[in-house]
């Protein structure tokens, strides 16, 4: 049975945008592994005999160098040795620490690019530091989705992906069967 990690920043990413894909894997008889920091309001909320969940804990909008070695540390430890085929990270801490390993481990990375967010807005320096990471990092990623054309042409302009190993689709959708619209409670 092939294992595919997924990497997140938090576990109601994953309950809330990832569920019909993880279905998807488990229909096709992948095992899942899911890492993600510890939020105790989401304990076993997906619950499946092919479904682990991993806590590892990390800041998304953190600064400090410490936890962000420490993750990558502990990251690298799970990929030895659990070995995965696919890794598939959201997020840009995740997209970039998991497109970073992928350069010392064999296995497939697929990274998404969900939305460039507050670091394109803080100036030039921030931006182009970012841009120079996500080079770096996304070298050895095998396919990098856009959740918007915008940002893959802002990554194909600065030479961090191409066309042949990126692409685009129409964001993370709202699965409709699980959130469910009600005209009445929004206009009233």
């Amino acid at each position: 049975m092939k294992k595919i990690l997924i990497v997140s920043n938090s576990i109601w990413n994953v309950e809330n945008f990832r569920r019909s894909l993880i279905n998807k894997f488990l229909d096709l008889n992948y095992k899942i592994d899911i890492i993600v920091p510890f939020d105790k309001k989401y304990l076993n909320t997906i619950a499946h005999k092919n479904i682990k969940i991993i806590y590892i804990n990390f800041k998304s909008k953190s600064y400090f160098i410490f936890l962000d070695f420490l993750f990558i540390y502990k990251l690298s430890r799970y990929i030895k040795k659990n070995n995965p085929h696919y890794v598939l990270s959201f997020t840009v801490k995740p997209n970039l620490i998991s497109g970073f390993l992928s350069r010392f481990y064999n296995y497939k990375s697929i990274c998404n690019v969900t939305g460039l967010g507050t670091l394109f807005l803080r100036g030039n320096f921030i931006k182009t530091l970012t841009l120079l990471l996500y080079k770096i990092c996304f070298k050895k990623v095998n396919h990098i989705f856009f959740h918007n054309l915008n940002d893959k042409k802002i990554f194909i302009k600065n030479f961090v992906v191409n066309d042949y190993n990126s692409s685009t689709i129409p964001g993370s959708g709202v699965d409709l069967n699980y959130f469910y619209y009600d005209k009445k409670k929004y206009f009233k």
